[in-house]
C-alpha cells in the first residue's frame, strides 16, 4: 500500500498575516539607508583659516574661515557653530573696510570691523581692504572650538 503523505492547504488567514509582519520590516529596510546617508555635514571640530601674507595697500583682499572635521579618516568641510566672528584690525595709522561678507559687519569706535557670521555655514569669506602700511590682523571667536580665539596677521605694504 502507497502512501502519499497528507498535503497541508495553506490557509488565506496566514498568507494575510504574514504579509502584514512582512511590509512594516520591508519598509523599514528600505527607508534605513535614505536616512543614513544624509547630506547634512558634521559640526566643526576645528576652524582654518586662509589669507595672504602680503596684501598691497588699497587693494582687496579675501579672508577665509573653513569649517573642518575628520570623519572616516579623512578630512571634511564641517557646519561652523553660531556665534562664529572676525574682527578685521588696520594697520597703524591706516583703515580697513569690509567690501563684502556673509554675514553683519560692524564698524567699531577703534577703527576695526567686525563680522559675525550666520548659523549653518562651512565656510564663511570677508573681502577686506587695508589703506596704508605695516600689520593688520584678524581675530576670530569660534564658540566651543579648541582653540575659540585665534589671530592671523597680514603685512601691508
Amino acid at each position: 500500500m502507497d502512501h502519499a503523505p497528507a498535503r497541508r492547504a495553506i490557509d488565506r488567514r496566514q498568507v494575510l498575516k504574514a504579509a502584514a509582519w512582512s511590509a512594516p520590516v520591508v519598509a523599514l529596510t528600505v527607508a534605513t539607508p535614505l536616512a543614513a546617508a544624509s547630506d547634512e555635514p558634521p559640526s566643526a571640530t576645528f576652524a582654518q583659516q586662509l589669507w595672504d601674507i602680503v596684501a598691497p595697500s588699497g587693494v582687496q583682499t579675501q579672508f577665509g574661515l573653513y569649517g573642518r572635521a575628520v570623519q572616516g579618516g579623512q578630512m571634511v568641510d564641517a557646519t561652523l557653530p553660531a556665534g562664529t566672528s572676525v574682527t578685521f584690525a588696520p594697520p597703524l595709522a591706516g583703515t580697513v573696510s569690509v567690501t563684502t561678507a556673509f554675514g553683519t559687519v560692524v564698524e567699531n569706535l577703534d577703527g576695526s570691523v567686525t563680522v559675525v557670521f550666520g548659523t549653518g555655514h562651512t565656510e564663511v569669506l570677508a573681502y577686506v581692504t587695508f589703506q596704508g602700511y605695516g600689520t593688520a590682523s584678524a581675530d576670530g571667536f569660534v564658540p566651543g572650538l579648541t582653540p575659540e580665539t585665534f589671530s592671523v596677521y597680514q603685512t601691508v605694504v
